[in-house]
């Protein structure tokens, strides 16, 4: 042959080989570079462990996104509501509405009833309920009656016999999520008394606990919406030191941290 390269003829298998030619090189490298099933399986394994180790991390990644955005939904939607019903009124501060007024030997007394009747002509909800709950029951919110379903503050204390207050209206709002309102202190509002919206971002569906499904705003007579602002620590902390009201400046802490939930957070 040309070049003076003699080639050798062999037998295998019935079938001819041609030694030195480029196929037999080629099935030669194929065998060489196969996986045994051992190799397989160990690095399957491999593979196992570290999806088994990252998976966790990547869960709670996606619901701290999930949870930050909701609450940021939520914010917006009931913020929004709250302005439409002030430029309803001509754009007076809430203290000054129909729904404030002398009582007795209160100057500034803030009627419920009457407030939950205008805000619901703006918030959009499926449902609005009047609890008639009283400071030693349960905490619930939009929970089907029977349920064993109940509402944990961040230290994991079960808000109910004197730690937190029931709402006194419940609304089910028509993006799935929940809005609890009630008056908590004094006669007046504004003196020592406030007016608190309760979220509930899943609707009862997640784990019903302060600082992860279940925030805490505040709405000032001058017409100020906003996370309630005391006891900021106490969302970081996690410390029991502080009863019922661990966890409710997580709104304020998720907000400051341009509605994202950092590592520090008490997830």
């Amino acid at each position: 042959m040309g070049g003076g390269q003699s080639l050798k003829l062999s037998r295998g298998n019935g079938f001819a080989y041609v030694e030195g030619a480029k196929h037999v090189a080629h099935c030669n490298n194929s065998r060489k570079i196969a996986f045994t099933l051992a190799e397989v399986l160990i690095t399957l394994g491999i593979i196992g462990v570290v999806v088994a180790m990252t998976m966790p991390s990547l869960i709670a990644n996606y619901q701290k996104k999930v949870t930050a955005n909701r609450l940021k939904k939520s914010y917006s939607l009931i913020g929004q509501s709250l302005k439409q019903m002030q430029a309803a009124n001509e754009g007076i501060e809430p203290r000054y509405m129909p729904f404030v007024y002398q009582k007795w030997n209160h100057p500034s007394y803030l009627d419920l009833d009457m407030f939950v009747d205008e805000f619901s002509n703006y918030i959009g909800h499926v449902k609005v309920t009047k609890t008639n709950k009283n400071q030693s029951d349960p905490f619930i919110m939009c929970m089907p009656e029977g349920t064993n379903k109940i509402y944990r503050n961040a230290f994991n204390q079960e808000l109910t016999g004197g730690l937190v207050a029931p709402p006194a209206y419940v609304f089910e709002l028509k993006d799935g999520s929940c809005l609890g309102i009630m008056k908590r202190g004094g006669w007046n509002w504004g003196d020592d008394g406030y007016l608190y919206f309760w979220v509930d971002i899943d609707g009862n569906a997640g784990a019903n606990k302060l600082g992860r499904d279940l925030f805490l705003f505040q709405y000032d007579p001058d017409g100020v919406y906003k996370p309630v602002e005391a006891w900021q620590r106490t969302c970081r902390e996690n410390n029991s030191n502080y009863g019922w009201n661990v966890g409710v400046s997580c709104s304020k802490y998720i907000m400051d941290s341009n509605w994202e939930i950092p590592k520090s957070y008490p997830w």
